[in-house]
């Protein structure tokens, strides 16, 4: 779809724009005025009912031994995604080839270890917060204020730049740069 005017175009760049979620993820792919979807994904864990998968034993002296099948640990839950994140993000790369990456997501540590070191350097801005269900547009939207804001901090005023950042809750890279 056409990028309105009064943002971000990204014509002399190709921009890879990773939104992710919790267990969710949308890739788009900005340049020359356009945006797109490139791909997107969501993991879903089934819910149980009652206490379908769940098992109680009696041990020796009235010991309980219980335990559930339906209780998945949430770190193997968060390994599966970015796993599935880092696959899905490389294939943007290599098929759409970008010279910047826009990382928006709640946690930025956690996707920004899962990633290759090719695609870490790419990176250009990241911003904490879950975006998952908006539009591209807004998302473009916290891009042009993070624009804003650094040619704030360039020309000088560099206490009202850092609110803004704050506000705004993004990290920006310092030695990158984005068109």
């Amino acid at each position: 779809m056409n990028i309105r005017r009064d943002l971000p175009q990204f014509n002399e760049r190709r921009a890879l724009i990773i939104v992710t979620g919790r267990f969710a993820a949308e890739l788009y792919v900005a340049h020359r005025g356009v945006i797109g979807r490139f791909d997107g994904f969501q993991l879903v864990w089934p819910r149980y009912q009652d206490n379908e998968g769940f098992f109680e034993q009696r041990g020796k002296d009235m010991t309980r031994i219980s335990g559930s099948v339906r209780e998945t640990k949430e770190r193997e839950r968060v390994k599966r995604f970015i796993r599935e994140l880092r696959v899905r993000v490389w294939r943007a790369v290599v098929f759409e080839k970008p010279d910047v990456v826009f990382l928006f997501t709640p946690k930025i540590q956690e996707v920004k270890d899962g990633l290759q070191e090719r695609i870490r350097r790419l990176i250009v801005a990241e911003v904490r917060g879950d975006y998952i269900r908006k539009h591209p547009f807004d998302v473009l939207t916290k891009i042009k204020t993070l624009q804003r804001a650094l040619d704030v901090s360039t020309s000088g005023s560099t206490a009202s730049s850092r609110k803004m950042l704050r506000k705004a809750a993004i990290m920006p890279q310092k030695h990158k740069t984005w068109a």
